[in-house]
């Protein structure tokens, strides 16, 4: 048969591979929470010293709102004015016609 260990051997190496655990165990907690804390950075969701939101979501509102007044405001207004001159255009058109007709019409 192999050896006979005795009680006090076993406790010996049952206290090591205990000892062994546990450290793996903390290390495994580290491991995870430096993950959830870089997570956390990256998706932009952690606030500052004293809970302000960050520079990347205010940089994220100030686009968004850009873009709102660009396309409420701005591009309804250039379509507009486009449509005013171009009926402008073609009134001015239809008059300077008028205008080579009459010439015509007198020689």
């Amino acid at each position: 048969m192999g050896q006979d260990l005795s009680d006090r051997e076993i406790r010996t190496k049952f206290e090591t591979m205990e000892s062994t655990n546990a450290t793996a165990f903390e290390v495994t907690h580290e491991k995870l929470d430096l993950i959830l804390t870089q997570t956390t950075k990256t998706n932009g969701k952690v606030l500052g010293l004293q809970g302000e939101v960050s520079k990347l979501k205010e940089w994220r509102s100030y686009l968004i709102g850009a873009w709102a007044v660009v396309t409420l405001f701005v591009v309804p207004l250039v379509l507009y004015i486009n449509a005013v001159e171009s009926n402008f255009l073609g009134e001015q058109i239809n008059q300077l016609k008028g205008d080579i007709e009459g010439i015509i019409a007198k020689l």
